[in-house]
Parts: structure tokens; C-alpha cells; sequence
């Protein structure tokens, strides 16, 4: 991390309260680097920038802090951590041929990730001596084998924590199976070879975009896909899928760590995704996801919860099943599991504010920070329309309302179903009345006759 372009951002906010000038101050690691002067509007809020963050190699533990103002000093600070380090290695393996899939997949690396990531192209006959837990994660791009001690290599270490990402490209439809990930592989669908009634290529109809790759992407909105392996996920959950169903995207969990099955290319041969704006967005966020970063990112609250290890691993050999424990230290420096707990705890709810050190069961490590809720600094009073339909009293008096409307109803009902058999009495009394009637008249025609 640069930390000269690095940049702090905070924004005061009050809840009912006055105008007021306030002295928001950077704290690294205890001590106080940077104070600015802001001006808050009442019951607003103002942003304050602090340009560059100068913190040592490792973990530090950083906040911004406002000057005490009331009587809750527990929201007068925010806590963050930052790491620095040298950016972590990507291993990418890549057919001597392929010069494209290196060049889009680093270009794209370099631009999202911050320089947090480099890319090493290599050629499966170079992995003899490649150890796998020195890289963020692998990238096994359109290589149509790997070298028998690398792929064991490989899956021992996703089963430990580690992430591969595999982009089939076309060499996989000469193939029955994919490297690492398995499974079986049916001829490729080349859609740039369709009838003249086809536009040529597919595209994305359905994506997860809660999955952490899609989550910037837009679900590949507008990338044209010429060519895809027809890959059968079997247990694994599919991300994305193209317009005819076959599926795009792959995720399979092996015991601590992922395979990310890609069904197409990272070339601008097999698609133009990498031509597409989403292509940085998808490998930046997949990035950070298959290297653990998205893990333990982003703001925390109390009372949130933080996943230690895979919920599935007892039965794929990873490490939790093997007895690998978590270790936390909380804020207040004490170990809150038992040593049974660390050995099978799958998350962890975080009670406190302050920092979280943890070490997870697939080996890495994190400084987490947690705060309150924000929201419990706003004190204003619940209107009492939300109170009713919190507390049920709503429901129940529009039950009791229907229930009424309902009585009503059935009065009515009842009423009218009174009132015609009245109706229906007296019309057949006047119908045998006009019967007899008729009657006397026809006999004393018969008998003048």
C-alpha cells in the first residue's frame, strides 16, 4: 500500500442537535497524526478528508475521533484496521500460445486491486517446483492438463484454505474433466456457429449477485459469449448462466477453500468480456474473494458475525476436520472460546466494540474492527404508527375491524335471506289464491254452458 495516496474519509454526523464546530482527530496505533477543525450543521453532517495514512508494515489499529461533546463518548470514535504489506502474487498458468488471457487478466488486476495483487504468467511445464500456499490464489487459464504433482499439490491446498480459478476455455471440449475442480465436461457450445436465425453469441440471463465475484460486475450486462464448456456442476453452486442454461460461473467449496470454474476464456476470442467494464469489477472482486480479503472486509458492528471456518468441511477432509483450531483475541485481551469451541465453532459473534485478532481456521489471520450501531445514537421517538405494527395492535384492530365488517355482513346476510322468504311466502299465497280463483271461474263457465 501506497500510503501517500492513501485517504481517510469521515463523515460527523449529529442527531438533534446544534450547529457546532467540531475537532475530529486520526489516531494510529494510540497516537494522535492528524486534527482537522469541521463545521457541522445542526442536526447534519460534514465530511472530513485526511490525506495519506502513515502506518507501519503489519496490522495497525486506527480510529477517527471527534472532541466529547455529550454524554455518549462511545460514539465519538470510529475504529479501523489497515494492513500493510507488498502486494501478494497470483500465480497464473497459461498455455505457451496464450499471450491474451495473461495480459487482460493482469491488466484488469492492476487497475482494480490498487496494486494489492501482481500476476506471475507461467506455463504448466514450469510448475515443477511451484508451491502454491506462497500466492493469494491460482488462476488455471485454458490449460488443457496440469502436471500430476501440482494438480494433488493444488487440491490438498484448497482443501487447507487456499482458491483456484479455472477459465475453461476451448481446450476443455476436447476433455472429459477439468483440473482440480473435477467433474465432467460435455462438447462446448460454439455459438458464433448457430443458425442464421441466432445473433451469434449468447449472453447472461441469470447471476447470484450476492456472490462476492458479481457483486460489482452487473451480471456481465452487455458481454457477448461466443463459445462456453458445457461443464456439469453436480454439487456445486452455479453463479451465472447464459441464455440457454448452461452454467457460466461455478463455485465449488472444498473443504476450506473454493474452485471457481470460469466456462469460457479469459481471451478476447471465446467472449468480449474482457473488452466489457464489468471484467475489472469481476476481477477485482474475485480477487479479493478467492484470496480471503472479502472475508473479513468492510464495516463490522456489534453483535455482527464473523465465519471462522466452512460450514461443510467435517465431511471433505479440510482443515477443520482435521482439528485445526481458531484462536480470538478480544478487545479486552482475553481468549472468549474454549479450547472444544476454537475446535468447532463455524462463526463468531462479535459482543464488543473494538478490535478482534483472529486467526482462522484455514491459516490466515485478521485484525477486525467492530463499532456500534450508528443508529442507536439517534434518540428520537419511534412514531407511534411504527410502535402499533411493531407491538401487532395494528394487525389486531384491523383483524377486529374485519372481523366487524364481517359480522355486519353476515347480518346483512341474514336479513336478506329473511326477507325473501317472506317474499317467497306470499308469492305462493298469491299463486294459489289466483289458483282457486281461476278455478271457481272455469266451473261456473262450465256450468252456464
Amino acid at each position: 500500500m501506497d500510503t501517500k495516496k492513501a485517504r481517510v474519509l469521515a463523515v460527523i454526523a449529529g442527531a438533534a442537535t446544534p450547529a457546532a464546530t467540531r475537532t475530529v482527530s486520526l489516531v494510529v496505533n494510540g497516537n494522535v497524526t492528524a486534527t482537522k477543525k469541521v463545521d457541522v450543521p445542526a442536526n447534519g453532517r460534514a465530511m472530513v478528508v485526511f490525506e495519506g495514512l502513515d502506518v507501519p508494515y503489519g496490522e495497525s489499529r486506527c480510529a477517527v475521533r471527534i472532541d466529547a461533546a455529550d454524554a455518549f463518548p462511545n460514539d465519538d470514535a470510529s475504529w479501523f484496521a489497515v494492513k500493510r504489506a507488498d502486494p501478494e502474487r497470483v500465480l497464473f498458468v497459461h498455455q505457451a500460445g496464450d499471450s491474451r488471457s495473461p495480459l487482460y487478466f493482469g491488466a484488469a488486476l492492476a487497475a482494480a486491486a490498487q496494486a494489492s495483487f501482481v500476476l506471475q504468467p507461467i506455463t504448466p511445464e514450469q510448475t515443477s517446483d511451484i508451491d502454491p500456499t506462497k500466492y493469494a490464489f491460482v488462476v488455471l487459464s485454458d490449460v488443457p492438463s496440469v502436471p500430476s504433482i501440482l494438480e494433488h499439490t493444488l487440491e490438498r491446498n484448497v482443501e487447507d484454505g487456499g482458491s483456484v480459478l479455472v477459465a475453461t476455455g476451448m481446450s476443455e471440449s476436447h476433455r472429459e474433466y477439468i483440473p482440480v475442480f473435477g467433474g465432467n465436461v460435455a462438447d462446448g457450445h460454439f455459438y458464433a456457429h448457430g443458425s442464421a436465425e441466432d445473433e451469434g453469441f449468447s449472453s447472461v440471463a441469470e447471476a447470484d449477485a450476492s456472490h462476492p465475484s458479481m457483486k460489482d460486475a452487473n451480471g456481465f450486462e452487455g458481454a457477448k459469449f461466443f463459445y462456453a464448456a458445457a461443464v456439469d456442476p453436480g454439487t456445486a453452486s452455479v453463479v451465472a448462466k447464459l441464455a440457454d442454461g448452461t452454467p457460466l460461473l461455478i463455485d465449488k467449496q472444498m473443504g476450506e477453500g473454493h474452485v471457481l470454474v470460469f466456462a469460457s476464456g479469459f481471451d478476447n476470442l471465446t467472449n468480449d468480456l474482457p473488452l466489457n467494464p464489468a471484467f475489472v469489477a469481476f476481477v477485482d472482486q474475485t480477487a479479493r474473494y478467492l484470496s480471503g480479503e472479502e472475508r473479513v472486509s468492510g464495516a463490522r458492528v456489534v453483535d455482527s458475525y464473523v465465519q471462522l471456518r466452512n460450514p461443510v468441511n467435517a465431511t471433505s477432509g479440510g482443515a477443520a476436520a482435521k482439528g485445526a483450531t481458531v484462536d480470538i483475541i478480544g478487545p479486552d485481551g482475553k481468549r472468549p472460546l474454549s479450547l472444544k469451541e476454537a475446535a468447532a465453532a463455524e462463526s463468531f459473534q462479535l459482543a464488543r466494540a473494538g478490535f478482534y485478532q483472529i486467526h482462522f481456521a484455514n491459516g490466515r489471520d485478521a485484525l477486525i474492527a467492530v463499532n456500534p450501531d450508528r443508529r442507536e445514537s439517534d434518540l428520537e421517538s419511534i412514531p407511534d404508527d411504527v410502535l402499533k405494527l411493531w407491538s401487532g395492535s395494528a394487525g389486531s384492530g384491523a383483524a377486529e375491524s374485519g372481523a366487524a365488517e364481517t359480522e355486519s355482513e353476515a347480518q346483512a346476510s341474514n336479513s336478506v335471506s329473511s326477507l325473501w322468504w317472506w317474499v317467497m311466502l306470499l308469492a305462493l299465497g298469491a299463486a294459489l289464491a289466483e289458483s282457486g280463483l281461476a278455478s271457481r271461474t272455469l266451473g261456473t263457465q262450465r256450468e252456464e254452458l
